[in-house]
């Protein structure tokens, strides 16, 4: 997938579990290449030819990295990453369960790697040797973290809130569910139920009595209430109670009422925006500097500014403002300028 789709997924991955990792990974060359790209002993001709400049991106999960260790900047200076999987060498192979380490520092690449046999688990105590050891000719650890402080981890925000709205919604569909196919009671007097007829009606006698059994409805408006107090609770989380208010409200929303939530939905994009194209800016950087582009820095710029004005409302508010300013040429020029700006997206 191109960088936009990848940053994407890792910016999911963040709001939901707090952050995204992702490993960048040079082409397997022997040592001696690595050695002589990094001693500038081959022309760049030949380095293009072994595709050795070509860098991959791979997402990792969270529950894959098992530790790491920073130094007093911040940066990386180990990381211990684990995978399970299953690998066959055909169709008709059977599968076996591998387990793989791998120990990242500043310079190598430590792997170790070990097979289940017969579906036995590793003993605790067993003793594994690693498979390699390569230099993954980045200078630096070549692991990426994507993480948003407390305030912006949304679902450490709304988890309770979203729990708690699929329980209620759950309880109040099985309680309609439950209306709708009541149970039949007999209160026979001699503890024998009539027999039922063919077709849709049956005779009891004038001493017994039949009746539907069914959840009382009583609780149905304050379970509904509740739901819909759980669903704005979600939105007002996460700075979007304008979206969170249904069209059929009998109270209206006045323009500066919407106007505060639209700024409020657009400060937090902004705050995202920062963390994202830093985190950009930290895979070109750290993909120059393996490929031998030491001297080139980057910037990543834009998402400043979101489209969250709403045209009508905007355009009755400059009509009024030139209701008050009459005398400026300029200031009329200015505000169809606005309004030609609002109209294209």
């Amino acid at each position: 997938m191109d960088l936009k789709n990848f940053m994407q997924r890792a910016f999911i991955n963040a709001v939901v579990k707090g952050c995204s990792w992702y490993i960048a990974e040079l082409p397997n060359l022997t040592a001696e290449i690595q050695n002589k790209i990094q001693s500038r002993s081959i022309s760049q001709e030949q380095v293009d030819s072994l595709d050795a400049r070509r860098v991959n991106l791979c997402a990792i999960s969270n529950e894959q990295v098992l530790d790491y260790q920073v130094d007093s900047y911040g940066r990386f200076v180990g990381v211990k990453v684990y995978k399970c999987e299953y690998i066959r060498k055909n169709l008709l192979s059977p599968s076996v369960k591998r387990h793989t380490w791998r120990f990242y520092d500043l310079e190598k690449v430590i792997t170790f790697s070990k097979d289940e046999v017969d579906g036995k688990p590793i003993k605790s105590d067993e003793e594994i040797y690693p498979q390699s050891t390569v230099k993954h000719g980045f200078g630096e650890v070549p692991i990426l973290k994507l993480e948003f402080p407390v305030g912006l981890w949304i679902m450490n925000r709304v988890a309770s809130a979203q729990k708690g709205h699929f329980i209620a919604s759950a309880n109040l569909d099985w309680s309609l569910s439950r209306s709708n196919f009541p149970t039949p009671v007999f209160k026979s007097v001699n503890g024998t139920p009539p027999t039922l007829g063919v077709g849709r009606w049956f005779t009891v006698d004038k001493s017994e009595s039949f009746e539907y059994v069914a959840p009382p409805a009583d609780s149905f408006e304050t379970s509904a209430k509740r739901i819909e107090a759980k669903r704005i609770e979600i939105y007002r989380v996460t700075q979007q109670m304008a979206a969170g208010i249904s069209n059929s409200a009998v109270i209206g929303r006045s323009a500066d009422s919407k106007a505060i939530d639209q700024s409020s939905t657009e400060v937090c994009l902004q705050a995202y925006a920062s963390f994202i194209k830093e985190a950009v800016e930290r895979v070109f950087e750290m993909i120059s500097n393996a490929r031998g582009d030491a001297g080139l820095h980057f910037s990543i710029e834009g998402m400043n500014k979101f489209n969250s004005e709403n045209l009508s409302t905007t355009i009755t508010e400059l009509k009024e403002a030139l209701t008050v300013v009459t005398h400026s040429p300029s200031f009329a020029e200015n505000v169809e300028k606005k309004i030609a700006t609002l109209a294209f997206p």
